[in-house]
């Protein structure tokens, strides 16, 4: 899900994450195991711009797995610093730019063999930005309980659309479930999965007890213009802020101007704060002040509109199995209904587990079953909680856990997908259970 993970920051490595991020021919991923905190930190003295390009940190109960990019030029150079300081490191992947083109031409055969006009949509695949909202229209069109609704556009002016399932949409007393994905415009798994939930609920008949007491919104695309661009060019695959520029604000930034903004951290809750970076350049730029990019500002807009209803929060993410709940900003703050939380969280994990057997781990954003805590400002999830009241506000980081990391084979979007709308599943009938009017609850289904 992000340069460095969403939900865990490393603090000390801001100042350097600074490039631009594309991938160069030979560039290697590595990951290094620390087990204490001064492991830790001789690590972060080491993994500096332009040696290395952090990815993300993995914690677990007793050790933290580092993530990083390494361009050809430094390899012997950090090999060697690496075994001066006594770290061992595992190369996970040999040529970043070669498993790019391998995805890509697996992709551009595929599309290839099929056209979108001539065969019905293919969830076993991931999708261009036009084939998402073209999915979308025909959505609206086909099922007459969805409506695509338009809450604004992005810098570049491309609408950003919110899909609302609903049966019965006069009903103003109706609990709601929001559910958003690529927010990080290299996470291509989350809209995927985000999509085949979606048909799940509106085709299948195993989700339609749900639809007579829950309405949903869906948002398959948060970042519209990162999105379009990481399809762009293979060595912009990556890519994963938003897109309008920035006069550069530091020396370590390569040119005048830097590009976008973390989404993920540019939500008006402890702005500015921890995990966040202030430098234009930065893979965590948070931004000039809240809300400062379109989509953020359109999203906040719709959901305090509709904050009395909506009684649930999903932003996907990826990678690392886990679920977060508020608070990701500071570790020493804990949501007036923790326990809620923690118990709907533990409950979702067990709804995911229960379907490939894939573990994902449930916590506290700030410190979930981390070794070496830390924290992050902005997000979605703890915006939601804090400001617009959303009592159940989750970070959901789907598959995997570093071996593919942000370039998810194809053949992972089904089952990811599937673990995804087990989770979507038992959310939505806490929800119900738990503020859905009784009235609102009958054998009525909806009608395609």
């Amino acid at each position: 899900m992000s340069q460095i993970y969403c939900g865990i920051i490393i603090v000390s490595l801001l100042p350097f994450l600074c490039r631009a991020y594309e991938i160069n021919a030979g560039e290697q991923v590595w990951s290094v195991r620390v087990n204490r905190d001064d492991d830790f930190l001789r690590l972060t003295n080491i993994l500096v711009q332009p040696i290395a390009k952090v990815e993300r940190e993995r914690s677990h109960h007793n050790h933290t797995q580092l993530y990083f990019r390494v361009e050809k030029r430094y390899i012997k150079r950090l090999r060697t610093e690496l075994a001066i300081n006594g770290f061992r490191y595992d190369i996970i992947v040999r040529d970043v730019l070669q498993q790019l083109d391998m995805e890509h031409q697996s992709i551009s055969k595929r599309r290839k063999r099929s056209t979108s006009s001539s065969v019905e949509f293919d969830y076993t695949r991931y999708h261009r930005l036009n084939e998402i909202e073209d999915w979308m229209d025909s959505m609206a069109s086909n099922y007459s309980f969805v409506s695509k609704i338009s809450i604004g556009t992005s810098y570049r002016g491309r609408q950003l659309h919110v899909l609302r399932v609903s049966a019965n949409p006069s009903d103003s007393n109706r609990p709601v479930l929001y559910v958003d994905a690529g927010i990080h415009a290299r996470e291509w798994i989350t809209p995927a999965a985000l999509m085949y939930v979606v048909k799940e609920i509106v085709s299948n008949h195993s989700y339609a007890h749900l639809l007579p007491a829950l309405d949903f919104y869906f948002v398959p695309v948060v970042n519209l213009d990162g999105y379009d661009f990481t399809w762009k060019r293979l060595r912009n695959r990556l890519w994963r802020k938003t897109r309008r520029p920035y006069p550069a604000n530091n020396r370590n930034c390569h040119s005048a101007i830097s590009f976008g903004v973390d989404g993920n951290r540019n939500w008006d809750v402890n702005f500015g704060g921890d995990g966040a970076s202030n430098t234009t350049c930065s893979y965590l730029y948070h931004g000039p002040f809240p809300e400062s990019e379109n989509v953020i500002r359109h999203l906040a807009d719709f959901l305090r509109q509709e904050k009395k209803r909506i009684k649930g929060l999903i932003s996907l993410h990826n990678y690392g199995q886990q679920i977060l709940y508020p608070y990701n900003y500071d570790i020493s703050k804990s949501a007036p209904t923790e326990s809620q939380l923690r118990f709907v969280g533990n409950k979702l994990s067990a709804a995911i587990e229960s379907v490939h057997g894939r573990r994902y781990e449930s916590g506290r954003g700030s410190k979930v079953l981390y070794a070496f805590p830390d924290v992050f400002s902005g997000s979605t999830s703890d915006w939601a909680y804090e400001k617009a009241g959303i009592p159940l506000s989750y970070t959901i980081e789907v598959r995997d856990t570093g071996t593919f990391r942000f370039e998810l084979p194809e053949y992972e979007i089904i089952p990811t997908s599937e673990e995804v709308m087990a989770g979507i599943q038992y959310i939505s009938e806490y929800i119900i259970e738990t503020y859905a009017p009784d009235e609102a609850i009958s054998s009525q289904e909806p009608k395609a």
